[in-house]
């Protein structure tokens, strides 16, 4: 257009130029009184004006021609080359359009090609690194697997030799009473031999208790050994698939505060979520784009198609957590998986917050349960078990406590067998009805654990008041014993475990 316009200009100053030439031309003329082809002298100056006019619209044709060499062209084939202009236009459209379908086509099948072939290159390579490490991970639980088969073996004699021992026993306690029975029947014997037979039973009544008690710790460390190899069977399991973690999976969560701000709440998540990329990166995980081995993709309200940009994700989520400080003084903020993550792929996340809201108070009765202790010794700690397993279980459920993840644990807890014994002990001391009250050992929140310990409580009309007995009971999956705390827990299989997760002992 600029162009065009200083075009114009040029045009117009050459036209004022010649104009001007023609009419000083005119004048000169008319004074000098010339005269030519035989006209007057005002004629002859007409003339010359006129012809110098004339110049103009061909210097200008000229100077068009001159310039582009189209300009002729168009003058003598200008309706044609309209027509054919409009027809190539018509033509070149639905050429772009067949070329750019093309293109796309060519686009999409080249991009097809080079992802099936990049995914193919890195399948390649993980599958042989995971086979490598499949193998590795198939002879460590090898050995670890006869190392536990054979402390089972070894357990199992020293359980049947206590059998024996304890079937001795009994025959000495046996014979022990015939021979009380016969120094009764004997009028002759002495006070001495009396109270000697005397003593041979109490011994041997002892040794039996002590037998007993010996037989039923056997028999729990024979049960966990067992758990423990179950453990290692359902790990040799996972590491026989390629995936890291699959839908749904928890891979972590953390308490925020609400009482800070949206920056400071910001950090802690990102430093979080750092945590949590290392712990990918550990199972197999690759980084993306973002620099970590997880990307966050939405706060689980999405469809499974949609995702939401992983920045946007945390401020939403940090704007969401601070406007919550009038309502509730901390969240939970929970990880889980979006999709299934195979070993060398980036893990996607859905991240979620819950408020943590106080369940119960340290001191707070859980649950309670009566337990016959008149009863044999072996249905008391049925009922003890079934207690802790069941009842508490089912109320740290029923008020809402977060369930406890860890994929990579492989040990069970099963609480220490002297303790529970004890306790048995002591509701069998009562000799009757004995209460049994789970009390909660320390503040619980909706993130839990939920820790309790165990009071027996005689009833009132009891003649004997024994000491109430505690046992810590830490209702969280491999949940650390702490010094003066013995704990037990249990496993409910795959990768959830149940808020109070007590159900095998």
């Amino acid at each position: 257009m600029g162009s065009l316009i200083l075009f114009a200009i040029v045009l117009m100053a050459v036209g004022m130029l010649i104009a001007y030439i023609g009419d000083r031309l005119g004048t000169f003329v008319g004074k000098k009184r010339i005269s030519k082809f035989g006209l007057r002298p005002r004629h002859t100056a007409i003339l010359y004006t006129t012809i110098t006019g004339g110049i103009i619209p061909l210097l200008t044709l000229a100077l068009l021609i001159n310039i582009d060499r189209n300009f002729e062209r168009a003058i003598v084939e200008g309706n044609q080359l309209v027509a054919q202009n409009k027809l190539y236009k018509s033509q070149a459209e639905h050429s772009k359009h067949d070329a750019v379908v093309y293109l796309g086509q060519k686009t999409d099948a080249e991009a097809g090609m080079r992802a099936a072939q990049d995914k193919l290159v890195v399948y390649t390579r993980q599958m042989g690194e995971f086979q490598a490490k499949t193998a590795l991970s198939r002879a460590r639980f090898e050995k670890e697997q006869a190392k536990s088969l054979r402390k089972i073996a070894e357990d199992q004699r020293a359980l049947a030799a206590n059998e024996l021992a304890l079937t001795s026993a009994k025959g000495d306690l046996d014979s022990a009473k015939r021979d009380l029975a016969s120094a009764k029947a004997a009028r002759h014997t002495t006070a001495a031999s009396l109270k000697i037979f005397q003593q041979r039973v109490a011994d041997a009544q002892q040794a039996v208790a002590g037998l007993g008690h010996e037989r039923d710790r056997l028999n729990l460390d024979c049960k966990t050994l067992i758990g423990i190899n179950e453990d290692l069977k359902l790990r040799k399991k996972q590491l026989e698939t390629a995936n890291v973690y699959h839908t749904g999976d928890e891979v972590g969560r953390t308490v925020v505060y609400t009482s800070e701000t949206t920056d400071q709440i910001r950090v802690r998540l990102t430093n979080w979520l750092e945590s949590l990329s290392r712990t990918a990166a550990h199972r197999g995980a690759a980084q993306g784009n973002n620099g970590r081995d997880i990307v966050v993709e939405g706060d689980g309200s999405e469809k499974q198609d949609e995702s939401i940009p992983e920045d946007a994700s945390l401020d939403t989520l940090a704007d969401h957590i601070a406007q919550q400080a009038s309502t509730v003084g901390s969240v939970v903020v929970v990880a889980n998986v979006r999709f299934n993550s195979t070993v060398g792929e980036q893990v996607r996340l859905d991240l979620q917050s819950f408020d943590n809201l106080l369940v119960f108070s340290k001191g707070d009765s859980v649950a309670s349960t009566v337990i016959d202790g008149s009863q044999p010794q072996q249905e008391v700690m049925n009922q003890l078990v079934h207690f802790v397993s069941q009842k508490v279980q089912h109320v740290a459920i029923d008020k809402a406590i977060m369930p406890t993840i860890d994929p990579s644990t492989l040990n069970r807890s099963y609480g220490q067998a002297d303790h529970l014994l004890d306790t048995v002990a002591k509701i069998q001391e009562v000799g009757g009805s004995a209460e049994v009250v789970a009390v909660a050992s320390d503040d619980v929140f909706t993130n839990g654990p939920l820790t309790v310990h165990l009071d027996v409580v005689p009833p009132p009309s009891a003649s004997t008041t024994p000491d109430a007995h505690t046992l810590d009971t830490a209702v969280r999956d491999a949940a650390p014993s702490v010094k003066g705390r013995e704990s037990f827990t249990g496993h409910s299989g795959g990768h959830r475990n149940p808020a109070a997760a007590v159900t095998g002992l």
